[in-house]
């Protein structure tokens, strides 16, 4: 097997690191061992990525593709297929002129897209927990820092560029190959190409964040619950609602988490915004309570890296309704 058109490097299953290669960068503990991949290619540059699809091509192997290694099911594990890697691929480009910031698939969000943005006075609406690589979150829509104000932060790709599975480079956006453009936002781990880079719209970065947080015994989660359904639709859309039980390390037991990050310009509109949150009837049954408290993302980002730390056991169950919202 030719591999010497690679930059980067082509493992096989007789290399003696090759299980570590396959799952070393999945996120979740739970790693899918009974499904190991034929051949597993640590991309380097987009070429890489060409010669990688041409080459499953001759093979009769399908592809997988792995950016972050944050999928907690490891959607890039699958039996008999090569496993592009772009772990090592990582670049990052904004324009000025345009307010377009251009990032290959694996560049974390939150560790190092918005680091490098907020040199720039600019944000981009990524995931959460700091180290989620943009490309699995934009393929699937991508629920990022206030989706409910902002929308799906898929909406703010512009254009992609991407190999096909003829193993070709080529942009995509609304007017050129408008197939894969529409399918990039939202496909997720289905899509039908590599994509190599993401061509983004950034906004400008919050002056201010501040942010509330109500706890909550869990024998009030009905009545607090309720209150908060009814009432959300009247909280700016300049915040960040997130209603979750969680233990914190300074209480003994789980609690009912209400919180509220405002993303606005001034503390005055912080406070406005969030103020509808204070009106809690219960909250003066809270365990504990911040109101309005001036934050940053980095302050954020720590918080989510603590809640969702790497190298533990995941497991998600989901549930379809059909009543009412």
């Amino acid at each position: 097997m030719r591999t010497n058109m690679f930059t980067g490097t082509l493992h096989l299953p007789d290399d003696p690191d090759f299980d570590e290669i396959c799952l070393g960068r999945v996120f979740n503990a739970r790693r899918p061992t009974d499904r190991l991949p034929a051949a597993v290619l640590e991309a380097h540059t987009e070429q890489d990525v060409v010669e990688g699809v041409r080459l499953a091509l001759e093979r009769g192997w399908q592809v997988a593709v792995r950016s972050g290694g944050h999928s907690w099911a490891a959607w890039s594990v699958r039996r008999n297929a090569l496993l592009i890697d772009l772990g090592n691929f990582r670049e990052m480009a904004y324009d000025p002129h345009t307010g377009i910031v251009t990032a290959t698939p694996s560049v974390k969000g939150g560790d190092e897209l918005n680091p490098y943005l907020g040199g720039f006075g600019r944000f981009f609406n990524g995931g959460h927990c700091p180290s989620v690589g943009i490309g699995g979150f934009l393929l699937q829509g991508g629920q990022g820092w206030n989706a409910r104000g902002w929308g799906w932060a898929a909406e703010n790709i512009v254009a992609i560029d991407v190999v096909t599975a003829e193993g070709e480079l080529v942009r995509a956006d609304e007017t050129r190959n408008s197939d894969l453009y529409w399918a990039a936002r939202g496909a997720g781990p289905g899509f039908f190409g590599v994509v190599t880079r993401f061509h983004l719209r950034t906004r400008p970065l919050p002056g201010h964040l501040a942010h509330t947080v109500h706890a909550y015994p869990l024998d009030l989660f009905d009545e607090v619950m309720t209150w908060l359904h009814g009432m959300h639709h009247t909280v700016s859309d300049l915040v960040e609602i997130v209603a979750l039980t969680q233990t914190p390390p300074d209480l003994d037991g789980p609690v009912l988490l209400v919180t509220g990050v405002s993303m606005t310009d001034t503390p005055e509109e912080a406070a406005e915004a969030l103020a509808p949150l204070h009106a809690n009837p219960y909250a003066d049954r809270a365990l504990f309570r911040v109101e309005a408290q001036p934050t940053t993302l980095a302050e954020q980002l720590d918080g989510q890296r603590t809640a969702n730390p790497e190298g533990h056991r995941y497991l998600v169950d989901n549930a379809w309704l059909t009543g009412p919202a």
